[in-house]
């Protein structure tokens, strides 16, 4: 949902039995997942590597105790 918000970016995820294939602007990179709730976490870090030189992700601080987060590109 991320990359859906990059003006001017190219953004395609596939799931594998590892965890995410993100190809980003042309480049693939693979985020293993753990199967448990910290995949949301893990997702959101790596997509931000991924990005850091153009955009940052944000958390909305009243959404931060809910189990549904809001976030600012």
């Amino acid at each position: 949902m991320f990359g859906e918000r990059l003006p001017d970016e190219s953004v395609e995820v596939t799931t594998t039995d590892k965890g995410l294939d993100v190809t980003y602007n042309g480049q693939l990179h693979s985020f293993a997942l753990t199967l448990s709730g910290k995949d949301r976490y893990i997702t959101i870090r790596g997509f931000q590597e991924l990005i850091r030189d153009k955009y940052e992700i944000r958390l909305f601080e009243a959404s931060y105790l809910s189990d549904t987060h809001e976030f600012l590109i």
